[in-house]
């Protein structure tokens, strides 16, 4: 007569902190489970088949089971022929483990993918406009704090044109910017055809791009310009933008003590600044309000349109300010209907041309 084959196992008592080495013989109806305890006693049980619950498990060769009627108890043996023969109902809610364990990296990928599109959605929809939102909250005093800052950290490495520097300020005080920020303009010397403001009223013009402007007009214009990036906030906008999330919780909770910091570590970066075409054609057209009620001839600003467009026909390098500022058919059409339209006579102003005149020199 053929005897019934033993297993080795491990059997796992709520009792016991390590398991319990043991023998199981398979009967039809009940596992009958030997074993000596560390004692040295025996321990002997029989769990009835119609009792048991297995686990479900994606290994062929592994079988773990429980007894229904001795909770807290699990016995696994490591047999690909015990696994087979050894056949109680697996449980729904073990089905559905099983089918999470197998299927969970798919699942846990597809719930990362769906949040990574939200994430990025917020990020480049709904987050850079919350941002630019927020910069109008700051209040004007400490936004030209911020931008003395930031004026101070780029003007540390640059040389200044401190003859020129004092000429285009005097210019500037002719001129009435109709804005409630303190507005300085400083002349560095430098081969780069370029101008920026930064937030709160500081404005840098490059030498080489004074050096190509050929009137008060012009100048006036570029001034002008200028100005409106600082009075409609452009630039801080933009550096909000750029500084993400840290400047939006700072601004929002009012927690700026860390802000200065940061911003004065991007004041390198200003020069290279590139506005959107809305901004820059909003900055245009408050120029040009601004040329319009100093009684300066508004044509100035087609003029410094063409100055800064000189050399890109014959295939010279794009000057750095229409990198920064960037110039589309669209914006001069813009600039040149709205001159066609406006009424006012430009008057001259012996200042302004003195001032221009000594700046060339």
């Amino acid at each position: 007569m053929k005897s019934d084959p033993l297993y080795e196992g491990d059997l796992y008592l709520p009792s016991s902190a390590s398991p319990l080495r043991v023998q199981v013989l398979l009967y039809p109806h009940r596992l009958v489970i030997h074993g000596k305890k560390e004692d040295g006693s025996a321990h002997t049980e029989a769990w009835a088949m119609a009792t048991l619950k297995r686990e479900a498990t994606s290994s062929k060769d592994t079988a773990i089971l429980h007894d229904g009627e001795n909770g807290g108890k699990k016995l696994v043996i490591k047999s690909e022929e015990f696994a087979k023969r050894c056949s109680p109902p697996v449980s729904a809610g073990a089905k559905m483990m099983h089918r999470f364990k197998v299927g969970g990296g798919m699942i846990v990928a597809s719930i990362l993918l769906f949040l990574a599109i939200i994430l990025l959605g917020i990020s480049f929809v709904l987050f850079p406009w919350l941002v630019q939102k927020a910069a109008q909250f700051v209040p004007q005093e400490y936004e030209v704090k911020m931008g003395e800052e930031m004026y101070k950290s780029f003007i540390r490495s640059q040389q200044i044109d401190t003859a020129k520097t004092r000429l285009a300020e005097e210019f500037l005080r002719q001129i009435d910017f109709k804005t409630s920020y303190p507005l300085h303009v400083t002349v560095v010397a430098s081969p780069v055809k370029n101008a920026f403001a930064m937030p709160g009223g500081h404005i840098v013009v490059f030498t080489q791009l004074l050096k190509e402007i050929s009137s008060k007009e012009e100048l006036a214009a570029l001034l002008g310009h200028e100005g409106a990036h600082v009075t409609l906030r452009h630039s801080t906008k933009h550096i909000f933008k750029s500084l993400s999330t840290y400047l939006l919780v700072s601004a929002m909770f009012g927690d700026m003590s860390g802000l200065s910091a940061i911003l004065v570590q991007q004041a390198g970066q200003l020069n290279q600044l590139s506005y959107s075409r809305e901004l820059e054609k909003e900055a245009d057209e408050t120029g040009l309000e601004t040329l319009v009620s100093n009684h300066i001839d508004p044509q100035g600003m087609l003029n410094l349109f063409n100055t800064l467009q000189k050399g890109r026909e014959k295939g010279d390098e794009i000057p750095e300010f229409l990198s920064t500022h960037p110039m589309t058919e669209n914006r001069v059409e813009a600039i040149k209907e709205k001159i066609s339209e406006i009424k006012s006579e430009p008057k001259e102003n012996p200042q302004l041309t003195r001032l221009f005149l000594e700046i060339k020199k």
